[in-house]
């Protein structure tokens, strides 16, 4: 799944079991999504196939929740049978295209480490090419939920044990207060700097519903999110939920109903997703170099803005304003992302280049490409961005 030119955007809780058909899915890929992760109550080998089968019927990718085949052995004595039952379970699954390899676990604490590295490791010799797909707490899970000091410690013992294909995690920032959550820059600042020391993709999932303490987004809100993911170098997003959750949490509605009936989410996903997608797929051969804050005060997470030679000043109202680049033939390529700060407010900012710049291009996520801006270079660049909106350019050098 990786190698898919596609950005990736997936989602968890899919169409229950009595709803997994290739219809079904055939809306999940309307929507712009790109794989699933089971769930919802699939979770047997006859469940799995089915969802497998309906994904390939759609262009979809599948990670597959197989909780027998994935236990941990009872005792060392037992480990053959597990490792029996694992390739069983891995070559029927191999079968569909659609395979792109099985969730492990969500949210683990560091006591699980040891054994999810060894479950990789194994994955990767049984079903090759297919990912040991893990989620992780945010960072405003307990120390008694991380079983680890700090949640910097937390990341760090997971890199180091698990050697994961994907840093993948959760934060929902939109609380039911109105505000945003004070830690979600920080978290993805500790996110983004792990993904980079071990060169995989960030992942991360977005508030896409509202329960317990948090609000139901606005299509702005959860544009934002998945913009402001792209600002700190993602390669891929999820949406928290797809189906909408029963159960005592008091789930709002997510993108389909409890009774399967699209909502006005579902449309806003629609939209995002073909924006989100389109520059996605263009910034992931970038590597993310910088993310900075251009307002004051300043905001815990996002370094303050500083003039360089390819940005020497920006005046305006706040943005997050992220850096780039990528190596192209002999050449190497300069990009800037800005981003509003705010899930709520619009914003407007001119910036001025620096003398290494002597043309703008955009990116133009409606038709997929480059377009050069006349007569814009040195020595500014006027950007105005809707609510929860982004804007791509390359600085010509």
């Amino acid at each position: 799944m990786l190698s898919d030119p596609r950005f990736p955007i997936g989602l968890w809780w899919p169409p229950p079991p009595q709803e997994t058909t290739a219809a079904a899915y055939g809306r999940i890929a309307a929507a712009g999504f790109t794989f699933v992760i089971g769930g919802n109550g699939i979770h047997t080998r006859e469940q799995n196939l089915d969802m497998l089968a309906a994904a390939e019927a759609n262009g979809l990718w599948a990670l597959v929740n197989d909780p027998k085949a994935l236990a941990a052995p009872a005792a060392p004595a037992d480990h053959a049978a597990w490792l029996a039952n694992l390739q069983e379970a891995s070559a029927a699954y191999a079968r569909r295209r659609s395979f792109a390899g099985y969730l492990l676990v969500d949210e683990p604490d560091t006591r699980a480490f040891a054994w999810l590295g060894e479950l990789s490791r194994v994955i990767g010799e049984v079903a090759p090419g297919r990912l040991p797909y893990i989620n992780l707490f945010p960072d405003y899970a307990t120390a008694a939920q991380l079983q680890a000091p700090s949640y910097n410690a937390y990341l760090q013992a997971f890199c180091t044990e698990v050697r994961p294909p994907v840093l993948s995690f959760d934060h929902y920032p939109l609380l039911a207060d109105g505000r945003v959550g004070s830690t979600y820059f920080p978290n993805w600042a500790a996110v983004r700097q792990a993904a980079l020391a071990m060169d995989v993709p960030s992942w991360i999932f977005l508030q896409a519903l509202g329960y317990m303490g948090h609000r139901s987004p606005s299509a702005a809100e959860i544009h934002w999110q998945a913009n402001v993911a792209l600002a700190f170098g993602a390669k891929g997003i999820m949406y928290f939920t797809y189906w909408t959750p029963g159960g005592g949490e008091k789930f709002t509605a997510a993108l389909i109903d409890v009774d399967g009936n699209p909502t006005a989410t579902y449309d806003s996903a629609v939209r995002i997703n073909a924006q989100v997608g389109a520059m996605g797929a263009r910034m992931r051969p970038l590597r993310s170099e910088q993310v900075t804050y251009t307002g004051t005060p300043g905001i815990a997470g996002l370094e303050s803005f500083a003039p360089d030679r390819w940005v020497a000043g920006v005046s305006g109202d706040p943005v997050i304003l992220s850096r780039f680049s990528t190596e192209s033939g002999d050449t190497q390529e300069h990009w800037l992302l800005l981003t509003t700060a705010s899930p709520a407010a619009a914003a407007g900012v001119d910036l001025s280049l620096g003398p290494s710049v002597t043309a703008v291009a955009e990116f133009d996520a409606a038709v997929g490409r480059l377009a050069d801006l006349p007569g814009v270079g040195r020595p500014g660049l006027h950007c105005s961005l809707a609510a929860g909106a982004a804007r791509l350019y390359r600085l010509h050098a």
